[in-house]
C-alpha cells in the first residue's frame, strides 16, 4: 500500500509552482521554475491569519473615481460609463446542507476568508470569530451580475464591483467595448494608486506594459513506498488576485495549468476536485 501524504501534509513538503515574475514579452508564456515555495503555505492544521482591510480598488466608487483622474488628464473620454460587472456577497450559511448547496455550484470560487482583507500568515482554515458555534464559517465570492445566487442560502451583498481586466481563457471581454486594454490596465493602476494598493515598484513602471504570467506548475509529495517525489492528481488549484480567480486541476503527474492569466502576485489556494 502506498502511504501518501495527506493534503495537509502537501503544506510541509516540497511544492513546485510555475511562476513567472516578470517578461519583457508584452504577453508571456508561463514558464516553471522548480522551486520549493513556502511563502504562500502554511504548516498543517494552522490558522489563516488576516491583517487589516485594505481599500478596495475594484469597487464601482473606486473605479469611478480612477476614471475622472484618467479624464483629467486627457487619458479617458468622458463617455466611459462605468457600471458593476461583478457583486461581492458574503454567503452565511447556517448548516452543512447550507454548505453543500453552495459547493453545488462548481463555477463559484468560495473562499472562507474576505477578499479585502490583507493576509498576514496563510493557513489550512479559518474562522470568523462571529459565526455561532456550530454553523459553518461565512463564505466569500465575486460573481458576475445576473448570476443565480444558490437557493436558500443567507447572503449579504457587501460591494458592487468593476472588474475589467479578468483576462480569463473563457472571459467574454465584453470590457473591451468599455475602453482599449491599454486603458484598462492604466484603469486599474490608478485604481490600485488611489486606494494605497499600488507598491512603490509598480508606481514607478506604471507607464509601461506589464507583462501577464499564466499560474502553472507541478505538485509532488513524497511516496514511501517509491522513496521518491510523486505528482499529485486531482487538486484544484485557485490563483487569486483580488476578486478574480483563475482555476486549475493536476493531471496524473501532478501537473497544473491555470485558465486565466495576471499582471501582478497571486494567492494560491488548494482543495481536493469531488
Amino acid at each position: 500500500m502506498k502511504h501518501l501524504k495527506t493534503l495537509k501534509s502537501i503544506s510541509i513538503l516540497t511544492l513546485f509552482f510555475g511562476l513567472l515574475l516578470s517578461c519583457e514579452k508584452e504577453e508571456a508564456e508561463s514558464f516553471q521554475i522548480n522551486e520549493a515555495i513556502d511563502n504562500n503555505i502554511a504548516s498543517a492544521s494552522t490558522v489563516t491569519e488576516l491583517g487589516s482591510k485594505m481599500e478596495n480598488p475594484y469597487s464601482v466608487s473606486s473605479m469611478k473615481k480612477a476614471w475622472e483622474n484618467l479624464e483629467g488628464k486627457g487619458i479617458a473620454s468622458k463617455n466611459g460609463a462605468i457600471k458593476a460587472t461583478h457583486l461581492y456577497v458574503k454567503f452565511k450559511p447556517e448548516s452543512e446542507e447550507h454548505l453543500s448547496i453552495l459547493k453545488m455550484d462548481s463555477t463559484i470560487a468560495l473562499y472562507d476568508i474576505p477578499l479585502d482583507y490583507e493576509i498576514k500568515a496563510n493557513g489550512d482554515f479559518y474562522r470568523d470569530p462571529d459565526v455561532p458555534s456550530g454553523q459553518p464559517t461565512y463564505q466569500y465570492a465575486a460573481l458576475p451580475v445576473g448570476k443565480k445566487l444558490p437557493s436558500g442560502v443567507p447572503h449579504e451583498i457587501l460591494e458592487e464591483l468593476f472588474i475589467p481586466d479578468e483576462d480569463g481563457d473563457f472571459t467574454e471581454t465584453s470590457k473591451s467595448m468599455f475602453a482599449s486594454k491599454v486603458t484598462i490596465e492604466m484603469l486599474v493602476d490608478e485604481s490600485l494608486k488611489l486606494t494605497g494598493n499600488l507598491s512603490e515598484g509598480d508606481i514607478s513602471s506604471s507607464l509601461s506594459a506589464k507583462s501577464k504570467w499564466r499560474p502553472s506548475g507541478t505538485i509532488k509529495v513524497w511516496d514511501d513506498e517509491k522513496s521518491t517525489y510523486v505528482g499529485v492528481a486531482g487538486l484544484r488549484v485557485k490563483a487569486r488576485r483580488w476578486f478574480t480567480t483563475h482555476n486549475g486541476f493536476t493531471d496524473a503527474n501532478g501537473y497544473y495549468s491555470c485558465d486565466g492569466r495576471f499582471r501582478r502576485d497571486a494567492n494560491y489556494s488548494f482543495e481536493w476536485e469531488i
